[in-house]
């Protein structure tokens, strides 16, 4: 069944590619799904410091 998720090419070493299908194997995934995993927690981590900052901002603001 074709996906209607939007594609992306992504450009990067052939190191880098081996080294994470390593990594997909050990994590019973395949390349696409660890690359999207590494991605959501990425996001996930960057929201989290901008709740943060944001937070520490609105406490010390001085209105």
């Amino acid at each position: 069944m074709p996906s209607n998720l939007p594609r992306y090419p992504l450009r990067t070493s052939q190191e880098n590619i081996d080294k994470l299908k390593k990594i997909a194997a050990k994590h019973n995934r395949t390349l696409n799904k660890e690359i999207e995993y590494v991605l959501l927690q990425y996001i996930e981590q960057n929201e989290e410091m901008q709740l943060k900052s944001e937070t520490t901002e609105k406490k010390y603001t001085f209105d």
